[in-house]
């Protein structure tokens, strides 16, 4: 036997017309997938969206906790800092502003870094250390502020060239 009766002795059209069909659903179903991604992938965005938002609301109950922080110290004193030092207080303070107080320090970090801030670590150390920016107590432990009651003397007499 040969040609066509082989084909048809063995089934051949029969294999053959499911291998088209099975073709076609296929690429069928991957357009259909492809069409409708846009979808899917908006979907996606709006749960994650929606459970940040949750979960950011189990965090503050009160988004007012955030607008008046009290800092932990709050000792009234003066500060000295060379010219430098407060020329990187300031850098530091125009970006807190952009992230509004209370701020993280990773977060403040980063965009030193970002910014080309010269050794932006030992700089938040030392206002740190000098007493500029301290933790935040309640709702916002774990955050820092600015203090508010801190008088900054700048000594022009250790300005570097």
């Amino acid at each position: 036997m040969y040609g066509l009766e082989a084909i048809r002795a063995a089934n051949g059209w029969t294999i053959s017309f499911l291998g088209i069909l099975v073709v076609f659903s296929a690429l069928t179903f991957l357009s259909v997938v492809m069409a409708n991604l846009n979808r899917v992938l908006d979907l996606i965005d709006k749960a994650q969206a929606f459970l940040a938002k949750k979960r950011l609301e189990k965090l503050v109950e009160k988004p007012s906790d955030y607008a008046t922080p009290e800092p932990k110290s709050t000792s009234p004193g003066v500060v000295h800092l060379n010219f430098k030092e407060k020329e990187l207080m300031e850098y530091f303070e125009l970006i807190t502003r952009k992230l509004g107080e209370p701020f993280s320090l990773a977060e403040l970090l980063e965009k030193a870094e970002e910014r080309g801030i010269n050794k932006p670590h030992s700089g938040l150390y030392l206002l740190i250390k000098k007493g500029l920016i301290a933790e935040c107590e309640g709702e916002c432990m774990g955050f820092y502020c600015w203090q508010k009651d801190v008088k900054v003397d700048v000594d022009r007499n250790g300005e570097e060239n």
